[in-house]
């Protein structure tokens, strides 16, 4: 399933499909199902049942990451696209020619879009800057709105992030929290975790909805 892009052009690659990425997705899933099992196992209790809807988890967020994970390739003023379970051996597919016609912008704190009538880009962040300069060397207008938004706006872009991730590891512990500790802590937890969640998407959508104000 993994091989390398030959092509005269180094191309850059964005979500690239390497056995290195694809031991860190079965590492980081692991460490969720382990996580998962063991939320259940204090709420109810350890036993074969719990061991098997782990391992379901495990298997069936696998193959979904898997089947909808995506190579993007800028190479020779073309973006292209293989996804990764493609057959081995197989060449990215040719999406659009890039240009000055085309821009980049920053749609949401991880999605770059690609306008007009361009797919959606979700990849890893440490990968930003790479990507920017790919897009600018292949001539396409980078509009960053969104960065320079989180720039001014650190505290707020900041606690959009805590407030999701926080709210929705709670939920995800939830049961455990009801079965150690049934009441009133647990129905202010249960109440107070989805409300976190959304008010973390309110604020990562925020920039988006005042961008025209």
């Amino acid at each position: 399933m993994i091989d390398s892009i030959r092509t005269s052009d180094p191309p850059f690659r964005w979500g690239a499909r390497t056995w290195r990425s694809v031991l860190a997705l079965t590492g980081v899933l692991a460490v969720g199902t382990c996580m998962l099992a063991l939320v259940f196992a204090l709420a109810f209790g350890y036993s074969d049942l719990v061991l098997a809807i782990a391992l379901t988890f495990f298997v069936a967020a696998w193959l979904l990451f898997l089947g909808t994970g995506t190579e993007w390739v800028i190479a020779d003023h073309e973006l292209r696209r293989r996804r990764w379970l493609a057959r081995p051996g197989s060449e990215p597919s040719v999406v659009m020619a890039l240009g000055p016609q085309i821009e980049l912008i920053h749609q949401s704190r991880l999605v770059w879009r690609v306008v007009p009538n361009g797919p959606a880009l979700g990849g890893q962040p440490w990968q930003t800057h790479p990507l920017l300069d790919a897009m600018e060397r292949a001539g396409v207008r980078v509009n960053d709105w969104r960065g320079d938004w989180a720039h001014r706006h650190r505290v707020l872009d900041a606690l959009g992030l805590v407030t999701f991730w926080g709210g929705l590891a709670g939920l995800i512990t939830l049961p455990a929290v009801r079965a150690a500790s049934p009441g009133l802590f647990a129905a202010t937890a249960g109440l107070a975790c989805p409300v976190a969640v959304f008010i973390g998407l309110a604020i990562d959508w925020l920039p988006w909805s005042l961008r025209d104000h």
